[in-house]
C-alpha cells in the first residue's frame, strides 16, 4: 500500500514499471506518470494496461452491460464485496481516450508508442519509453 505518486524507490531503479487498471484510479494522472517515468531508468519502459472509453461502438453496449452486470456479480461472488467492482463503467466512462494518455505521458516526460487495443478496443496497453 502506497501512494502512487510518491514511490518508495531511487530515481532510475526499474527498467520497466508496469501497472494494471491503475491509471484512471489515480487522482493526479500526470503525477503518477511522472513518478512511474523518475523510477524507471534511461531507455525503460513504463507500460500501462487500461480500460478504454472510446472502445469499437460495435462493443461498447455489450461491454458496458458486462462491467454494469457481470464484474460487480463476479466481485461480490469472488471477492466477498460488490460495491469494490461497481464502480468500474462510471470510472471507465470518465477516462481519457488513448490519444489523450498519450499527451499526458509525453507531459511526464515519457515517449510514447502506439497503444495496443485489444478485446475490441474495451483494454488498452498503453506504453512508453523514458528518454
Amino acid at each position: 500500500v502506497g501512494d502512487g505518486t510518491r514511490l518508495p524507490f531511487g530515481d532510475g531503479t526499474f527498467d520497466a514499471v508496469a501497472s494494471a487498471f491503475l491509471l484512471r484510479n489515480l487522482t493526479e494522472l500526470e503525477a503518477g506518470l511522472r513518478e512511474m517515468a523518475r523510477v524507471t531508468r534511461p531507455g525503460g519502459r513504463v507500460v500501462a494496461l487500461e480500460f478504454s472509453p472510446d472502445c469499437n461502438p460495435m462493443w461498447r453496449p455489450v461491454f458496458e452491460a458486462y462491467s454494469r452486470r457481470v464484474i460487480p456479480w463476479l466481485g461480490a461472488r469472488v471477492a466477498g464485496d460488490r460495491l469494490a467492482y461497481a464502480y468500474l463503467p462510471s470510472s471507465v466512462a470518465g477516462f481519457l481516450d488513448c490519444q489523450a494518455v498519450s499527451q499526458a505521458m509525453r507531459r511526464a516526460g515519457l515517449r510514447p508508442l502506439s497503444p495496443r487495443r485489444h478485446l475490441l478496443g474495451s483494454v488498452t496497453v498503453h506504453r512508453a519509453v523514458k528518454p
